[in-house]
């Protein structure tokens, strides 16, 4: 275990414990990365109907449950791609919490830390589609989030899930760490506000990014994108479905302005469903980002990692940490020049 979890764990009063091995291998050049996520963990209920519903009558259909939420998600992502990652969240005290908890932990990740609430077990149903999201207990927990430890060398994950009031005491992070905002929905998304100055990458959806912006905001691409780095993020990450993934971001620390990278979306063996695919490309970009990686590779990745997610009904394919297999015969440390725009 790394010195960082060490004294994150100390912070939280955990006992140290080993880790299991992760899925990337020990020779890979990548470094060890220590992360803190903290924001919303639901149960994902997924619905698929054989025909349009009736009201009055039982559809037919699928229904999937699956581990979710925004800042969960991105957990475990990391935690199969090798890092070391401990999880801030709430639960209730009931049987949806109880199995969250052991399906993340199983996963790789530190939950030692996840809050028991009083209420529900955060729960969001998609039928067809369309989705509804209760995350009334995250939300309502103000005094139980605590302030981000002063660790150094640590990447802090927020999502929007958190109450605004939770969002604004963190607002003033310490300089030495890394912190990664995911814009979770178009709803909650200006709930991260305060942070845009703060954020070392900024994760949204066009969708998010229109919210964000308001009237007049561009349709997508690199003039969205640089809207919203406007905003104060140091890099910003534009995940558009089909269209692909874009990156704005500054290969060099001297230049004046970003430079914006693309992938074009990898085709999925099968479209089962899209819930979780930009959790997973965030997850990726934080830890090629991290690793110092080139951007077209980092985002190859992410694009992979994406379409994993797309073609099963779970938010994070356990097979996800392979995107970096081969990694330590690539390029670490070197920019090369924008692969579109």
């Amino acid at each position: 275990m790394s010195v960082i979890m060490a004294v994150i764990r100390s912070w939280q009063g955990i006992p140290n414990r080993g880790r299991e091995p992760s899925g990337v291998k020990e020779e890979s050049r990548l470094k060890t990365l220590s992360v803190i996520a903290a924001g919303g963990a639901n149960v994902d209920v997924k619905v698929r109907t054989a025909s349009p519903p009736t009201e009055g009558r039982s559809t037919p259909g699928e229904v999937h449950l699956a581990p979710g939420g925004a800042a969960r998600n991105v957990a475990e992502a990391l935690a199969r791609m090798g890092a070391e990652v401990a999880l801030h969240t709430a639960v209730g005290a009931d049987a949806f919490g109880d199995w969250l908890i052991a399906v993340t932990t199983a996963a790789g990740v530190d939950c030692a830390a996840v809050f028991r609430g009083p209420g529900q077990t955060g729960i969001y149903v998609t039928v067809n589609g369309a989705g509804v999201a209760d995350a009334s207990l995250v939300e309502s927990l103000d005094p139980a989030w605590p302030a981000w430890p002063g660790t150094e060398g640590v990447v802090r994950v927020l999502d929007a899930n958190l109450s605004a009031s939770v969002i604004a005491r963190l607002a003033a992070p310490a300089s030495a760490s890394r912190l990664v905002l995911i814009g979770t929905s178009p709803a909650k998304v200006a709930r991260l506000r305060p942070l845009l100055r703060d954020a070392w990458l900024l994760c949204l959806t066009a969708a998010e990014a229109a919210a964000l912006l308001g009237a007049g905001a561009h349709a997508g691409g690199e003039p969205l994108a640089r809207a919203v780095a406007a905003l104060g993020p140091a890099q910003v990450l534009l995940t558009e479905g089909a269209r692909g993934l874009g990156l704005l971001a500054d290969p060099h620390p001297s230049a004046a302005r970003g430079r914006w990278w693309t992938h074009p979306a990898r085709p999925a063996v099968a479209l089962v469903d899209p819930t979780g695919a930009g959790d997973v490309a965030a997850a990726a970009l934080t830890f090629g980002l991290a690793a110092d990686l080139a951007p077209e590779r980092i985002l190859a990745a992410a694009a992979e990692a994406a379409a994993m997610t797309v073609g099963t009904w779970g938010n994070v394919p356990p097979e996800v940490g392979t995107v970096w297999k081969g990694i330590s015969e690539g390029p670490t440390g070197s920019r090369s020049e924008p692969v579109g725009s």
